[in-house]
């Protein structure tokens, strides 16, 4: 499981990269918060941060893919969606039973898990994609594979 940023989730695209270590750093604020004991007065403000960010990231991905023509770009913002979904449940959780270390951590895992997953089996495709279009290359079957 990848709990900090590493360099095998680089994309080659600079926006995109920017984004996802961000999201990895505010998760490890939230890890740390865990490990200090301010889990209470800290997850849920990371939450809602991470919430947003990730519309804006999911966004950002999006505008992307209209710009170069993505192929697969129905598919990609379908599984933004489903994340949206369960990230929404996780907040619910959070709102209804506290941001108890268990919770906190499930919270993390599926940020994180999700997301190493989705820049390795969707993300980076779409990455070589703008690359080669903005190269001119030709450009084989592009279609993001689902986590």
């Amino acid at each position: 499981m990848y709990t900090k940023w590493s360099e095998q989730l680089l994309t080659g695209n600079e926006i995109i990269d920017k984004q996802h270590k961000e999201i990895f750093e505010q998760a490890a604020r939230m890890i740390e918060s865990g490990k200090t004991g301010k889990i209470e007065s800290e997850a849920g403000k990371i939450i809602e941060y991470l919430e947003g960010y990730y519309n804006r990231h999911f966004t950002t991905e999006e505008e992307l893919q209209k710009k170069h023509g993505y192929p697969g770009y129905e598919a990609h913002k379908e599984m933004h969606q489903r994340f949206r979904e369960e990230l929404g449940e996780l907040k619910h959780k959070l709102a209804a039973y506290g941001a108890s270390p268990e919770l906190t951590t499930e919270s993390v895992v599926l940020m994180l898990e999700w997301l190493a997953k989705h820049i390795d089996k969707s993300d980076k495709i779409l990455a070589v994609y703008i690359q080669n279009t903005q190269s001119g290359k030709s450009i084989p079957d592009s279609r993001p594979v689902k986590p």
